[in-house]
């Protein structure tokens, strides 16, 4: 078997994203604002999967893609938690802890979500889902001012929703939640959840199966780069 090597992978790329940025035009205020008016659940499904959590930040996203370097980025506040356990540093160790579970289904990719979710709905999962309570609303960010008093610094929109099955006597409830208003990952997401625990072992509803496979950044990642030349992967 012959090697061959091949010059000017590096250069072909930067000279395609030098091509797509001359494309796209100028970045303005104007065409963020645009974003922001005509495709506001898209930006709520940018703002969930990406947990990316400002509109405008989310509309320029949309607009061109950004360099990590240029944003100063929150990505997680909580009232609840003093110290939560952070996925997206941390390597995903099954069985998950519940709190990582949640947190990967809220910035799950909302189509892959969908899919199992309607493959378990649909009988390749064992309870059947109904929708107890389903919250399209809006939170307040609480935040501790030095001196000692709690203050709202903003509100954020953010989907929950609760959903039950019966199996005899017993009921079992499980939820879910996403930024932005998007109530079909949600309900999703929570039907998921519902048919986890005793999973048969590589099918839609294992926990180990569905997070693997609607973790957006890691499954397009893995998919893309098959189309890149062999010495720029390996």
């Amino acid at each position: 078997m012959t090697s061959v090597a091949t010059r000017g992978g590096a250069r072909a790329i930067e000279q395609a994203e030098r091509l797509f940025r001359a494309e796209t035009g100028e970045i303005s205020p104007a065409r963020v604002n645009e974003i922001c008016t005509a495709m506001p659940y898209l930006i709520d499904r940018v703002m969930g999967e990406a947990s990316l959590y400002d509109e405008d930040i989310a509309a320029l996203a949309l607009a061109q893609p950004v360099q990590q370097n240029a944003l100063f980025i929150h990505r997680r506040i909580s009232a609840a938690f003093r110290d939560i356990p952070d996925i997206t540093r941390e390597p995903a160790l099954f069985p998950y802890k519940r709190a990582h579970t949640l947190q990967s289904l809220a910035r799950a990719d909302t189509g892959g979500t969908l899919a199992l979710g309607n493959a378990a709905m649909r009988g390749y999962g064992k309870p059947h889902p109904t929708v107890n309570e389903l919250r399209l609303a809006e939170a307040e960010v609480m935040v501790k001012h030095p001196k000692g008093s709690a203050f709202s610094a903003c509100r954020v929109k953010v989907s929950q929703a609760e959903v039950v099955s019966k199996s005899g006597e017993k009921l079992s409830l499980r939820f879910a939640a996403t930024l932005g208003w998007s109530e079909a990952k949600c309900i999703s997401a929570a039907t998921l959840d519902l048919n986890s625990k005793g999973a048969a072992k590589g099918s839609a509803t294992e926990e180990e199966f569905f997070l693997y496979h609607t973790e957006e950044v890691e499954s397009s990642g893995f998919c893309i780069h098959f189309k890149l030349l062999h010495y720029v992967t390996f």
